[in-house]
């Protein structure tokens, strides 16, 4: 906070500010906060993908991940719409570890 630093609140101020703006949940979210801004690019590719053939199970299990993850880390816990019904949980896959002396 700046104001702390300028010196117009003391530390003690500061603390309860923090504080109570914790108990609301304003360190998380903020209030009328505007939905998160999203890239027009990453669409338009999966878009490309799925008209090829591909889908985001086939990244999924490309990728040794859980579509879920993909899902989580390619729209950011948003809806994904695809023409294919058959999203399933991809199982874990153990890593082909090899000692190599």
């Amino acid at each position: 906070m700046q104001l702390r630093t300028v010196g117009a609140i003391t530390e003690w101020h500061h603390r309860n500010l923090i504080i109570e703006a914790s108990k609301m949940g304003l360190r998380k979210t903020e209030i009328n906060g505007i939905e998160r801004e999203k890239t027009l690019l990453i669409d338009m590719y999966i878009q490309s993908l799925s008209s090829d053939g591909i889908s985001l199970k086939d990244i999924a299990n490309e990728l040794m991940l859980p579509i879920e993850e993909v899902t989580n880390l390619v729209f950011h816990l948003g809806v994904v719409n695809s023409s294919k019904t058959d999203f399933t949980p991809t199982p874990p896959r153990s890593p082909g570890l090899k000692l190599v002396k």
